[in-house]
């Protein structure tokens, strides 16, 4: 590898994780809760939204925990067909 390309691709890998980092960097700003309704969703289940609770509490990152309360649930909406 010559050094110009080593130089070139570095740059690029260290901006592209100081991109990410910033781009997901929420400090100071509430996260929007972005599920349906109750009563619009497809599937509901109370021992779900407990494991989802519980879940998030033991998620030390509030923005994966977020992102877990978010995720999960719509996989079920999106996935669950009666």
């Amino acid at each position: 590898m010559k050094r110009r390309q080593f130089l070139t691709q570095s740059t690029f890998a260290t901006a592209g994780l100081l991109a990410g980092t910033k781009a997901f960097s929420t400090k100071g700003s509430e996260f929007p809760v972005v599920r349906p309704v109750p009563q619009n969703r497809k599937f509901r289940s109370e021992a779900v939204e407990d494991i989802i609770r519980q879940v998030r509490r033991s998620i030390k990152n509030p923005e994966l925990g977020w992102m877990f309360e978010n995720c999960f649930p719509n996989t079920l909406d999106t996935t669950v067909d009666f």
